[in-house]
């Protein structure tokens, strides 16, 4: 999985013409492959919300393999937006990506947080508990 997030985000940062750093940290295992598939395409959408909405100059990838958890973090220095309360307010707001995102995590028990500032970027982080 590590590997194709890594391309993935090398591919992304070249086809959106902005650098994109992907870094790894912890051992790396393999997880659940509905699992993995998940936070792949999770990464996909955070990726394209990066390089087509945020009108930032750079990106930034980081998993972490933790102890008994894995943590895929995408942030970026961007324009930001404002955080609905809720999920179901993503789609009231223009933020179907977003929506789609936060019911893929549901899907696998996993944790989204999102913390956006006008004008300060965007660092979206998802926690997978193993």
């Amino acid at each position: 999985m590590v590997p194709a997030l890594e391309i993935l985000a090398r591919e992304a940062g070249q086809t959106g013409g902005l650098p994109i750093q992907f870094q790894q940290q912890g051992e790396i295992r393999r997880l659940d492959p509905t699992v993995e598939l998940a936070l792949y395409r999770m990464a996909q959408e955070l990726l394209n919300n990066l390089i087509h909405h945020a009108q930032a100059s750079q990106g930034k990838m980081l998993i972490t393999f933790k102890k008994q958890a894995v943590v895929l973090e995408v942030s970026d220095n961007g324009i930001g937006f404002s955080v609905p309360d809720s999920p179901t307010d993503f789609a009231a707001q223009g933020h179907f990506g977003l929506l789609g995102l936060s019911e893929r995590a549901e899907l696998v028990g996993a944790q989204l947080d999102i913390l956006s500032t006008q004008g300060q970027g965007t660092h979206i982080t998802i926690s997978i508990q193993e």
